[in-house]
């Protein structure tokens, strides 16, 4: 139940990880905590006068379109490639046992075409590998190749001293970076002043048999303490490419992502969010007293100054000519629904309440669906499919031992003509059985290849 605030506030984290449509390109947030341009106009989007039935027949099309595009044998190089040298960095020293974070970054991205993977490989290679904040020019692995005989790995120097290399049966990989901009940080708890040194442009290259198969460049451009906008741009074996933007200062977040196969759009996203001062980063350390032992404890959390800061918030996903938009105010919305858990709390000292668990949902939903629109549409002929809200619904688990129920709350489509389903209702097997046997077989594909 808990979770149903932040599918809404922080629905952009995920919209991140997938998402396309042609007003999203550029991702400025305004110095107001602006929409990134995002397309508010599609909320009040017309509505399209076809049946439920026939935009089932249409949305099935999109997302066998979609599919498609994405041909496993693409990344079967690299994805093998990467497989072996997560096994051979295993004998490697315990202290980098981070590296195979990394390596399992570029494995899902490569095998899932996953923008959100490459984003957090390229965040881990900055902070592991480049940037110090003592000393720019002091990394341990700078200026060396780590070359794996099939026995172990033997270090030998490059002369290139902004840059680390591995070399594994016929594949290789170079981590390199170029410029650096020197920023204070004031820490008050500690009264120390840190010198920062970060780097203009990181590049990453992984090549097999001399073919560049993957490009990484990561731009992280701190403007100062309070305000970053970082980028990144990754070029994919087969024609894929993901543009990666965002921008944080004291009046809001904004991102962007876009995924294109040979220059065709398939995906494409924008979120945003109104918060004063989120950058700040000394609003996310808040004190609890310890009963036990006496004494009071920090701890950062910057999730909950999230929730109990943001202001407004869009966002948008687009799949081809497919497009979900969202804009709420959640102002005070946390509160509100701790509020509607303290009223109406499904556990009391008689045991499991199912009115009050039912209440509680229904709240819930009332409040989401008042304080935030949803809509399904079509991009390119401007038409709206449904609008997206949520109800209770009552859940019955049968363990073998007794019947529990639960109540939550379920996202519902709500078209033009007045007819409602749920989501579980509407996406059905059989009613997708087209593009179920689609994702069945690209599925097949993958199983076969590794």
């Amino acid at each position: 139940m808990k979770k149903i605030f932040m599918m809404f506030a922080l629905c952009g984290l995920f919209a991140s990880s997938f998402v396309s449509c042609d007003k999203i390109g550029d991702n400025t947030n305004n110095g107001n905590g602006g929409n990134g341009n995002i397309d508010d106009e599609l909320i009040d989007t017309p509505p399209s006068n076809l049946t439920p039935g026939e935009h089932k027949a249409k949305l099935e099309e999109t997302a066998i379109e979609f599919v498609n595009y994405f041909d496993p044998a693409d990344t079967e190089e690299i994805v093998k490639a990467l497989i072996a040298l997560d096994e051979y960095t295993s004998y490697a020293d315990a202290e980098d046992y981070y590296m195979h974070d990394m390596i399992n970054d570029i494995i899902i991205g490569a095998k899932t075409f996953s923008a959100e993977s490459f984003a957090q490989f390229a965040t881990r290679a900055a902070e592991n590998f480049v940037i110090d904040i003592n000393d720019p020019d002091f990394n341990e692995y700078a200026g060396y190749c780590f070359e794996y005989d099939g026995y172990e790995w033997i270090c030998r120097e490059t002369g290139k001293n902004h840059s680390i290399m591995a070399e594994w049966d016929n594949a290789e990989v170079e981590i390199s970076w170029d410029g650096s901009s020197t920023y204070e940080y004031y820490y008050e708890e500690e009264d120390i002043n840190y010198i920062v040194y970060v780097p203009q442009t990181i590049t990453v290259s992984f090549k097999i048999s001399n073919k560049e198969h993957l490009a990484i460049v990561v731009k992280p451009n701190v403007i100062n303490q309070k305000t970053i906008s970082p980028s990144a741009t990754v070029s994919l074996n087969g024609g894929y490419s993901f543009n990666i933007t965002s921008n944080a200062d004291s009046k809001g977040l904004s991102a962007s992502v876009t995924v294109k196969k040979n220059n065709k759009v398939l995906l494409n996203g924008a979120l945003a969010a109104a918060i004063n001062d989120f950058t700040d980063t000394d609003n996310w350390v808040y004190e609890y007293y310890d009963e036990w032992d006496e004494t009071t404890h920090s701890y950062i959390e910057p999730y909950r100054y999230f929730v109990e800061n943001v202001k407004t918030g869009q966002a948008q996903l687009d799949i081809l000519n497919l497009s979900i938009v969202a804009s709420g105010d959640f102002s005070g919305m946390y509160q509100d629904i701790e509020d509607i858990y303290d009223r109406y709390d499904a556990w009391d000292d008689n045991g499991y309440n199912e009115e009050n668990d039912r209440k509680e949902a229904e709240k819930i939903s009332k409040l989401v669906n008042e304080k935030v629109s949803m809509v399904l549409v079509y991009n390119n002929s401007k038409e709206k499919i449904a609008d997206i809200v949520l109800q209770a619904k009552r859940y019955e688990y049968d363990y073998g031992y007794g019947v529990d129920v639960d109540y939550d709350c379920e996202p519902v489509l709500v078209f033009p003509d007045g007819s409602k389903y749920s989501f579980e209702d509407y996406f059905t097997e059989r009613g997708f059985s087209r593009l179920i046997d689609t994702l069945e077989r690209l599925a097949g594909d993958f199983e076969d290849m590794f």
